[in-house]
Parts: structure tokens; C-alpha cells; sequence
């Protein structure tokens, strides 16, 4: 991960490693690292997270969007996510729930 007050000069290092290599070979990369993540399944997840998340952020009634809405106004993304994973804490088989610690 890259501090955001480095992430241009990051970006531009980058670049600056893919401009070595001619943009014929750039272009096949691109081909056969997008064709693997199709394989793979990628595109179709995304399609159904995009239309799962629509059919989510449009069904839910307001009273249930309010608390999250002034969550995230106040403690920003870790602040809704906090909010809305609160309920379902500890988490059944995930690494935070009580199974899975040593006591």
C-alpha cells in the first residue's frame, strides 16, 4: 500500500519502468492479464457486486440508511463500517470471531 503523499510519485515510477518496454508488448500484457481475470471470473463478479449493490443502496428504507449516512459524516468509511458490521459482532468463523481466538 502507498501513503497518499506518495502515491503520484509512485505512479510516476511506474510509468516510468512500463515506458521500457515497447507498446507492443504493453499491449499483449494488458490483453492476456485482462483475458485471465475474465477467465477467472472477475468481469462477472463485478457486473453482479454493481447490480447486488444497486438493487441494496435503492431497497433499504431510510430509517435504516440515517444511522449509517451520520456514521460515515462522522467517522468517515472505518466509522460506517464499524456502525453497520456492529449487529453481527463476533463474527461467526471469520478471524475476529470468538472460535478462532486462543483462550
Amino acid at each position: 500500500m502507498v501513503p497518499k503523499e506518495k502515491l503520484l510519485d509512485e505512479c510516476f515510477n511506474i510509468v516510468e519502468r512500463i515506458s521500457h518496454v515497447s507498446p507492443e508488448i504493453v499491449k499483449i500484457n494488458m490483453e492476456i492479464a485482462t483475458m485471465g481475470l475474465e477467465m477467472m471470473g472477475l468481469r462477472k463478479a463485478w457486473m453482479l457486486n454493481a447490480e447486488l449493490a444497486a438493487m441494496a443502496h435503492t431497497s433499504k428504507r431510510e430509517e435504516f440508511n440515517r444511522p449509517l449516512d451520520e456514521a460515515r459524516k462522522k467517522g468517515g468509511l472505518r466509522g460506517f463500517i464499524e456502525t453497520r458490521d456492529a449487529p453481527f459482532q463476533p463474527e461467526p468463523f471469520g478471524p475476529h470471531s470468538r472460535k478462532g481466538k486462543a483462550g
